[in-house]
């Protein structure tokens, strides 16, 4: 199963002959793995790095200042350890994912769905909505390179996107000497294809790292690039699609004993579609014709399978 490293400003700036071997490299990739590796982003490693540096103040505090803004799967703040099991989403039976999240999205600050900030790490809310804004015109700018691998009308994919259905989870992956031995079945997160459009990923590499699973079933290591961004289809992509492009079950390992101290910051984008907007299988040479959907009532389905609470 490859995963091929794409350059997404040669895409960006390339001619006709360039932009059409880069959509149709993409393509290839999607069928097969639903993975892609994106180099040449424009997201600068120093505005991760800001990102993590916060998040890491956030997650080291007391038990009692993360309470404060404790949030059930799906909504914006603090999700606890113990408060998720991705497996559960393809149901299959798990101990709760080993990891904590703080959740961010594009909300207004007077909105139902608000964000919620720490005021003992100020720095977490200027450094996530950079991040935020300059990770969803990537992920636009990847919309309309998938529409191009798709040979759809201009701005089909894109006509559908929508920031206000997209967030930032920051996962935290503590380490072995803190949370203990895993039990059997228990993963940093489960096995799980995402729920939305597309998955945008900025990972750290480790022994606990990210899996793949190939269509015969057998797991492999992800690759990892360092700056680059790890990319995957969604479910509802794949639905768009008619599963001609692939939304790939994937995990995090548990933590090693091989590093028991080691512990992982991923910042994971998920970037979604209007969620009154009917998902139907569009004419792309799919080999499935899915009953259409709305992808709102898609993505509630799939966060209340997850949520242990």
């Amino acid at each position: 199963m490859s995963v091929p490293t794409i350059d997404l400003g040669a895409w960006r700036t390339g001619n006709e002959v360039t932009r059409a071997t880069i959509a149709a490299a993409v393509d290839e990739a999607l069928c097969t793995s639903g993975f892609l590796i994106i180099t040449n982003h424009s997201i600068p490693e120093s505005m991760a790095a800001e990102v993590r540096e916060a998040a890491h103040r956030f997650f080291t505090l007391d038990a009692e200042a993360k309470a404060a803004l404790q949030a059930r799967v799906g909504e914006r703040g603090w999700i606890p350890p113990g408060a998720e099991a991705n497996s559960y989403a393809a149901g299959v039976e798990s101990p709760p994912d080993m990891k904590e999240t703080f959740k961010a999205g594009y909300y207004a600050d007077d909105s139902p769905m608000a964000n919620r900030w720490p005021d003992e790490v100020p720095t977490l809310r200027s450094a996530t909505e950079t991040y935020l804004a300059t990770v969803w015109e990537v992920a636009l700018d990847c919309f309309d390179l998938f529409n191009d691998a798709l040979g759809l009308a201009p701005g089909t994919l894109r006509g559908d996107a929508s920031a206000t259905e997209s967030s930032l989870n920051i996962n935290w992956y503590p380490p072995l000497d803190m949370v203990g031995t895993p039990r059997p079945g228990q993963f940093r997160v489960g096995a799980h294809s995402d729920f939305g459009a597309l998955t945008l990923l900025d990972r750290q590499v480790g022994y606990g790292g990210l899996q793949l699973q190939t269509a015969d079933g057998d797991w492999i290591d992800a690759p990892h690039v360092e700056g680059a961004l790890t990319v995957n289809v969604g479910d509802l992509l794949a639905r768009w699609t008619g599963d001609r492009w692939r939304s790939t079950v994937h995990r995090v390992l548990p933590p090693s004993t091989q590093d028991p101290s080691e512990q992982l910051l991923s910042l994971v984008s998920f970037c979604g579609i209007d969620a009154d907007a009917l998902v139907e299988t569009l004419d792309v040479d799919g080999p499935t014709t899915y009953e259409p959907i709305l992808a709102g009532d898609y993505l509630r389905a799939k966060l209340q399978a997850i949520d242990t609470m």
